[in-house]
């Protein structure tokens, strides 16, 4: 048979309770639950918790996530699909802890570059540039773009180049922007350069010279045809305005001509 528990209305005094599977009544006394001392449990041992990457110190996680994302020094960025940059960006998605602390990294230590479209990487930078945020832009801090050499001038400059230059000026709250860039333009047959190596022409002067955070420039020509003196005094006005500037001309130089070789036999004779 089951315990019987018989509570008093008065608070104060003692439960009274039986158990008649004895052989004689079993008298019991005990506090009501709300007067019970309450159950602590004895004071264990502290044990040291388990070391794992967020118990380091600050310094020593941004320079493990900095060897972690400098597997990749580059990663393309295409209108058509995500940036490409292998496993090393996955490392943002392990926790919110990590992704706080390592976000800017991604910009700051890679080189950015773009995917060609009809021979220019225009379209891609700016369609990147805008779908980033403020904070993202500003921690970018090299680009690698290839241009037509037509790009530079006229109503596609408006449209391409110097918006590019706009957003990478664009003041920010905090010191940042872009500190390199790796420049290649591409010329064709019966191209002006005259007009385009020249340190006031609009696309300089509205637009490179804009990005005041700009310490590194790379200028590299594929052009043949260009003057080797014309480049040597682009490369001299241009360090005026950025001291580190590069100017290269890496297209091949045009084969010799080679001599027609003198037909002999019997060919030769009735030519």
């Amino acid at each position: 048979m089951a315990a019987l528990t018989i509570p008093f209305s008065v608070h104060n005094l003692p439960q009274l309770s039986y158990i008649s599977d004895k052989p004689q009544w079993l008298l019991s006394f005990s506090k009501p639950n709300h007067l019970r001392e309450p159950h602590v449990k004895p004071a264990s041992k502290s044990i040291n918790p388990t070391p794992h990457l967020l118990t380091l110190p600050a310094e020593i996680r941004l320079q493990i996530y900095g060897l972690v994302l400098a597997q990749t020094s580059c990663f393309r960025h295409s209108h058509t699909r995500p940036p490409q940059a292998g496993t090393a960006l996955s490392l943002l998605c392990v926790n919110q802890a990590i992704y706080n602390e390592a976000r800017l990294l991604p910009f700051q230590l890679s080189e950015i570059a773009f995917q060609k479209w009809y021979g220019s990487s225009v379209f891609c930078c700016t369609a990147f540039l805008k779908s980033i945020q403020d904070w993202q832009r500003r921690e970018v801090r090299a680009l690698n773009l290839t241009v037509n050499g037509r790009e530079l001038s006229g109503w596609q400059a408006r449209e391409g180049w110097l918006q590019i230059c706009k957003l990478l000026s664009a003041e920010a709250p905090v010191p940042g922007g872009v500190r390199a860039m790796t420049l290649s333009i591409n010329g064709t047959r019966g191209f002006n350069w005259d007009d385009l190596l020249n340190i006031d022409a609009a696309w300089i002067r509205e637009g490179l010279q804009q990005v005041k955070s700009l310490k590194k420039m790379v200028i590299l020509l594929s052009d043949a045809d260009v003057e080797k003196e014309l480049v040597v005094r682009f490369e001299a006005n241009l360090k005026q305005c950025f001291p580190t500037a590069e100017v290269r001309n890496e297209a091949p130089p045009p084969p010799e001509p080679q001599p027609k070789e003198r037909r002999t036999g019997f060919f030769a004779r009735n030519l």
